[in-house]
């Protein structure tokens, strides 16, 4: 369990982030450590156009983001299961794939391992309807490398910070 301090700080900075958005990386940075993650992302994908329409990363190399966001994410297996959840829904790996198929799959093997990363737990924040033409989903996910292991002890505390 995270102490309460970084607790605390982590949902004022996801607030501030709110009002402010040049706070939004110490968001993502605060909410990284207290999930004892390797980075996390904050990603809009405008469902209309099938790509992303914002991507915000911390712990993520920036050399990296591009390709994700222009090659990647389009081969992500997590996509397609995050994009038929609805607000509030926490996600994480092994939802989606068994470990032997996180070996085998192109994502994990090709892009994440090359990052040292491996397991993601994440939430949808925002699931928007297609009235001004544009349906986005807006997620939030953390990373962990492969040493770290996945997100199954720190699972409750992530439903903490999801809406009601």
């Amino acid at each position: 369990m995270p102490d309460n301090d970084l607790f605390l700080q982590t949902i004022e900075a996801i607030y501030a982030s709110g009002l402010d958005s040049d706070r939004l990386p110490e968001a993502l940075e605060l909410t990284s450590r207290m999930l004892g993650a390797a980075g996390a992302t904050l990603e809009i994908f405008d469902k209309s156009v099938q790509r992303h329409s914002a991507f915000h990363a911390v712990g993520v190399p920036t050399a990296a983001r591009t390709p994700y966001v222009e090659h990647f994410a389009t081969l992500n297996p997590r996509f397609p299961f995050v994009l038929r959840q609805s607000a509030g829904h926490v996600v994480w790996d092994h939802q989606i794939l068994n470990e032997d198929s996180m070996r085998r799959d192109p994502f994990y093997s090709e892009f994440l391992s090359h990052l040292g990363l491996r397991y993601f737990l994440g939430a949808v924040l925002e699931r928007s309807s297609a009235s001004n033409g544009h349906a986005n989903k807006v997620t939030l996910t953390s990373a962990r490398s492969p040493s770290c292991g996945d997100f199954a002890r720190t699972i409750n505390v992530h439903r903490t910070s999801r809406p009601a």
